[in-house]
């Protein structure tokens, strides 16, 4: 059952890649995922000399760069799983203090966080140069340099040096059989090794590694242990799959730090739900 529902994740990732928009947009609903949200945030542009800023529902304000603008509508409006994911996250952005956004990108979910209030920061934890730099921007559009530490490294089960070969849309790949883009070594640190180096274990962890998150997890033992903190997850079951790693093996980690698991919307989702899921990537909350 696992094996033909891996099967199946592996048909619509190729079909998305190969079949033509028009097929695609009369079927993203149903196998794609772009599809309306259950929720609203409620996003409103403006764009003026200096770029674009979003407001959200309960007074949120960003600032980007016009270069970014397509992706915020990506995030915030277009993609419902997206929209999703955000409005869960700022839930529990509310009560918390220290984010550990973890494969951050150009740390949207970083930026967000410190916005919903002043005693806010993060610690953003990206491999990616190309995407560092966009991060830096970001943080520094929102005047947030002294609130969100940005961490050039990629986060695993112990710390070190990895291998991988980044590529002009900003991408890391560490497999072994990657090709192309260009061949740099990165440093690799953990969620425990970060909560001492900054005096403390996060109240909230978003966690986006691309088919990496059982390292990640077993990185993080100490301060699931000490503090079990909320989890945004983006569970990429494909990419895990791909490299031999069941999704059980996530949610079976998660489970034995008494986790429990909800989809965005917040419905309660069974273990099984998770790690049989018939999405390449799932997002959920770990509380």
């Amino acid at each position: 059952m696992i094996e033909g529902r891996g099967l199946r994740r592996r048909f619509k990732w190729l079909a998305g890649r190969v079949l033509p928009e028009p097929i695609k947009r009369r079927v993203r609903g149903r196998f794609f995922g772009y599809r309306p949200a259950g929720v609203s945030l409620g996003a409103v542009f403006v764009a003026d000399e200096q770029g674009t800023t979003v407001t959200l529902d309960g007074g949120i304000t960003l600032r980007f760069g016009v270069e970014d603008r397509a992706e915020l509508q990506y995030h915030f409006v277009d993609n419902g799983a997206s929209v999703e994911e955000l409005a869960a996250f700022l839930a529990l952005a509310r009560p918390a203090h220290l984010l550990f956004d973890v494969g951050a990108a150009k740390s949207l979910f970083a930026v967000a966080f410190c916005a919903v209030g002043p005693d806010k920061r993060a610690v953003a934890l990206e491999p990616s140069p190309v995407m560092m730099e966009g991060a830096a921007r970001l943080v520094a559009l929102n005047g947030l340099d002294a609130r969100i530490d940005l961490r050039p490294c990629a986060a695993g089960a112990a710390p070190g040096h990895l291998p991988v070969r980044v590529y002009r849309d900003g991408f890391v790949s560490a497999a072994p059989d990657a090709s192309g883009g260009r061949a740099i070594d990165v440093e690799v640190t953990t969620i425990d090794a970060e909560a001492e180096r900054v005096g403390g274990d996060p109240d909230l962890i978003k966690i986006d590694v691309e088919g990496y998150e059982h390292e990640v997890l077993v990185g993080a033992r100490q301060v699931l242990r000490r503090r079990r903190p909320p989890i945004s997850f983006e569970l990429h079951l494909d990419l895990l799959e791909r490299r031999g790693i069941p999704p059980s093996r996530v949610t079976d980690e998660l489970l034995s730090h008494g986790y429990r698991f909800e989809a965005s919307t917040g419905r309660p989702l069974r273990p099984a739900e998770v790690s049989d899921s018939l999405h390449s990537v799932l997002r959920f909350i770990a509380i």
